[in-house]
């Protein structure tokens, strides 16, 4: 072959293994062109993110249904290899291009690939996507303390420099304080247009770091995604010049190192005098303290089906009763073995055995099923404890809250939440697939329910509420008191301006009633930090914990005044899952801000 042609030959066989090495992150499907984009991530044991895809339908003629499923293969705590399945569903004008966004659980496996479907027809072509970070494959990583940087701030690429400070351990890649051990300090730094207005996706991140000019340039949806990551128990790091929000400036009476901060919601929002990169190595330490405590949070979550109901009970007795069965085999053993073979032979019908063999086995099935659903029912039963802290002055509600669903029966119904919900499932040794729906909000669909079998989870969430309590002072004596939280009140406490404690119970869902004045409890102003220690108790907290947050001591109640605290049955300010016959048992624990409260 001519020296030419072969050269010709290596540099096409050289381009067509370098194509084929390189992925593609687009697609032409000839009616769609798809292209996928990674958003800012990092290595994270809880939170949310997203992959973005930008799709353009080429018809001018029609529109166009384009549905995306991601598959993330997992095999959390179990050797057994599943894949868990997001879907999401959009409808493309005729001609239209535009951007949309697929969220998925950070902590559960990144997706590689996506399937495609046009008009419910699925293409051939996977789409691969960008893995950004790679899941840590047998478990959630917790030890990773994960910040999210703005570009224009020197982020520290590791925290070997914290070395000066005595109360900072490390080995060169690990970090010791007082919330615990971080792997290591993974900062992800992108431009600030990369950042999302979803705020689910900072869910991810410990804490969020930005300078004042990066806070004038954010959109107005970014800021409203920070300002719900906060409220939600996010921390936020800026720097003196940055113009927030009231509800979110720090406040100069408290302070940390000599840095002003607010504690909003269950978040922090933390503001340093100069340049985020002239913190000292002790300021540092504080921030990784408060990281490491926000991701540490999520790990108690650990542990399997059985474990969980043990420590947070949705159905007592639960487990394998070995006593009953070793009773109920020794019984079938003797109906069917012996004592069948004398009753045969009795009535001189031996051929009668191979039906009463069958007969008496239909018996003890029938048997076993019959004791199990007399003893668990037929219907689902659910448990949930919350807390929320609903201001009405702004119409917000924010809450946390853990719920847990046994089903005697495989149940096909999916559990629905709002899109804007985060939920963090808790299961282990548990293999199989799962689903996820994205449309109309987030549905856990297949693989979640089983049978016999309590699946927990705990949601976050902040949005907008209009209930409320309506009061009325009648001469300093009593405040009458209007129930407009939807819901059953069992016992209700409110603070009057002068901080006198007035008391009632049992209030129906529109009831009206007098609160009596209580000279047993003396009002206390509510620490700032107090609603961010409640957001910390453990996962499997009874409201009761909540309430003696609130209640430290039979005489002394945390309320500031014009406040309230109530204990109300269900949990109004969380999704309600399940439409079908359940068996509820659920409490709040609410602390209301009100109209005219300081």
């Amino acid at each position: 072959m001519p020296r030419r042609g072969l050269t010709a030959l290596v540099l096409w066989l050289t381009g067509t293994l370098l194509f084929a090495s390189t992925p593609r992150y687009s697609e032409d499907y000839g009616s769609l062109f798809i292209q996928a984009r990674q958003t800012p991530s990092a290595l994270s044991g809880h939170g949310y993110t997203s992959l973005e895809f930008d799709l353009v339908n080429k018809l001018d003629s029609r529109p166009l249904e384009v549905k995306i499923s991601l598959f993330a293969g997992y095999h959390l705590y179990s050797n057994n290899d599943a894949e868990l399945a997001y879907g999401r569903t959009f409808s493309l004008s005729a001609g239209e291009s535009r951007r949309v966004r697929v969220p998925f659980w950070r902590w559960c496996g990144q997706p590689d690939r996506a399937q495609i479907w046009l008009d419910g027809k699925a293409m051939e072509n996977l789409l691969l996507v960008p893995m950004g970070h790679e899941a840590v494959p047998n478990a959630p990583n917790f030890g990773v303390v994960t910040v999210l940087f703005s570009k224009s701030i020197e982020a520290p690429e590791d925290i070997a420099h914290l070395a000066e400070n005595p109360q900072v351990q490390h080995d060169g890649s690990s970090v010791k304080t007082s919330a615990g051990t971080a792997g290591y300090l993974e900062a992800d730094q992108s431009d600030i247009e990369r950042w999302s207005d979803f705020w689910l996706d900072y869910t991810q991140f410990d804490m969020v770091a930005l300078t004042g000019s990066d806070w004038s340039s954010l959109t107005g949806g970014q800021r409203e995604a920070l300002r719900t990551y906060v409220h939600a128990g996010g921390i936020l790091l800026l720097d003196r010049s940055t113009n927030l929000p009231h509800e979110l400036k720090p406040r100069d009476h408290q302070t940390r190192l000599g840095m002003p901060l607010s504690f909003v919601g269950f978040g922090l929002v933390y503001a340093c005098a100069g340049s985020l990169t002239d913190l000292s190595a002790e300021q540092w330490y504080l921030f990784l303290d408060d990281s490491i405590a926000n991701g540490k949070r999520w790990e108690q979550t650990l542990g399997n089906a059985l474990q969980n109901n043990e420590l947070f009970s949705v159905i007592e007795g639960l487990g394998i009763p070995v006593r009953s069965f070793i009773v109920l085999l020794i019984v079938f053993v003797l109906l069917i073995g012996p004592l069948n073979l004398l009753f045969v032979i009795k009535k001189g019908r031996r051929i009668w055995i191979f039906w009463t063999i069958p007969l008496l086995s239909i018996f003890a099935t029938g048997s076993l099923v019959a004791a199990a659903l007399v003893s668990d029912g037929l219907s689902i039963k659910l448990r949930s404890v919350g807390f929320t802290l609903l201001d009405q002055t702004r119409h917000r509600a924010i809450s946390v809250g853990t719920t847990g669903v046994y089903s005697p029966l495989t149940s096909s119904q999916g559990l629905q939440f709002g899109a804007g919900t985060e939920i963090f499932p808790m299961f282990q040794q548990q293999s199989g697939n799962r689903g996820v729906s994205l449309d109309g909000g987030q549905i856990l669909t297949n693989g979640w329910l089983r049978a016999r079998l309590p699946f927990h989870y705990q949601e976050r969430k902040v949005e907008l509420r209009r209930e409320r309590l309506v009061m009325e002072s009648k001469d300093g004596r009593t405040i009458e008191v209007t129930n407009g939280l939807g819901v059953h009140i069992e016992e209700l406490w409110v603070a009057n301006g002068a901080g006198r404690i007035f008391r009632a119970i049992e209030i129906e869902p529109g009831g009206r009633v007098r609160a009596q004045p209580d000279p047993s409890l003396q009002a206390t102003a509510v620490p700032p930090s107090l609603c961010r220690e409640a957001y910390f108790l453990p996962w499997n907290k009874d409201v009761k914990e909540f309430e003696a947050r609130f209640r430290p001591s039979a005489n002394q109640i945390f309320l500031n005044p014009h406040d309230y605290l109530a204990v109300v049955r269900g949990t109004p300010f969380l999704d309600t899952t399940l439409s079908e016959d359940i068996e509820r048992s659920s409490k709040t624990l609410v602390y209301g801000i009100r109209e005219g409260a300081p």
